[in-house]
This record gives C-alpha cells, structure tokens and sequence, in this order.
C-alpha cells in the first residue's frame, strides 16, 4: 500500500549502471521524443515486473539487456525506492474517466559485464 493509502497496480525495477572507468559515470536512457509519455525525459533503465518473471532480480537483469544489450554482473546495492502515480483520460461511450495506477519501483545498483554500452541494440 502507497503512502497516500492507494494500493500498487505495477511493481517496477530500475538499474542504476555505473560505467567502470578511472571516472564513475551512469548509464540515463532517453525516451523518444514521438512516445506518449514522458517524452524526452532521461532516466534510468526500469521496467515493469512482469509475471513471467522468476525473481525481481530476474526482470532487473532482462530488462538491462533489453534496453541496452549489457548483461548484469553484480548487484552491488539496493538503491532508494520510490512510488508515482500516472493518470490517462479515457473514454468509455460518452463519458471521460481518469484512470490512476500507482507504481512502486525498487531501484538497484548493478555492474555489467564488458565495457561497451549499446542503446537500442
């Protein structure tokens, strides 16, 4: 349950990658801006959980490679959570509802193996 009392509709998961250079860097992944949402924004490789999923280890480590052809290592550290809520107007006949999901996303930091990232692979 969210902190405002509203109960999660998606568990999500989000890597925090650093980059193992003499110069730590992170990995923000852009969302396009032809999206429809959140266009344009940067953020760090998440992903719903889905229900194929073995563990929330498992969806972190396809959703990485998903989005960025890297593959997990280690995880280093469970990062801070967060939760958000998203609402989308939709018409059912007449009549326009508001439909609100909240999400609660568990963040993790990771290190992958090779070196190279490769977005949209």
């Amino acid at each position: 349950m969210s902190p405002s009392g509203l109960c999660y509709n998606k568990l999500i998961v989000g890597a925090i990658i650093f980059h193992p250079t003499s110069t730590p860097t992170k990995l923000l992944l852009k969302h396009a801006a032809h999206e429809t949402a959140f266009l344009n924004v940067f953020e760090i490789p998440d992903s719903r959980v889905d229900d194929t999923d073995a563990t929330i280890l498992h969806s972190l480590k396809r959703e990485v490679r998903e989005e960025t052809g890297m593959e997990v290592e280690t995880v280093t550290a469970a990062v801070e959570s967060f939760s958000y809520a998203v609402e989308k107007s939709v018409w059912a006949g007449d009549e326009r509802m508001v439909l609100r999901e909240m999400s609660l996303q568990l963040n993790f930091g990771c290190e992958v193996a090779g070196g190279e990232f490769c977005v949209n692979p």
